[in-house]
């Protein structure tokens, strides 16, 4: 995609988990990333809120790994925020893995 002049990379977060894609639906968001000097976007089905979480308060069984096609370094684990389920994932992993 284009921003501001620039051409920057835009990966699907859904694709990538093994979910359905992000991409194709009409209201997906775009989160935008720096990563070793670019910015990268990730495709997602919905932002509900940006908080921070200590990870020692999110859980992360073996049926949470189960869930998506991850790698172990992917995800922080789950939590709630307002009673909404999340998980949290860490996005700097997911791109070396695809980049590489």
């Amino acid at each position: 995609m284009g921003l501001r002049g620039r051409i920057v990379t835009v990966l699907d977060l859904g694709a990538i988990l093994g979910l359905a894609p992000a991409g194709p639906r009409e209201d997906h968001r775009l989160v935008l990333l720096e990563y070793e000097g670019r910015v990268i976007g990730m495709a997602v089905d919905e932002m509900v809120a940006v908080t921070r979480a200590a990870a020692r308060d999110l859980s992360l069984g073996r049926d949470t790994r189960g869930m998506f096609d991850i790698e172990g370094d992917e995800v922080i684990g789950v939590g709630s925020l307002d009673g909404r389920p999340f998980t949290a994932i860490d996005p700097i992993p997911v791109i070396r893995r695809l980049l590489a």
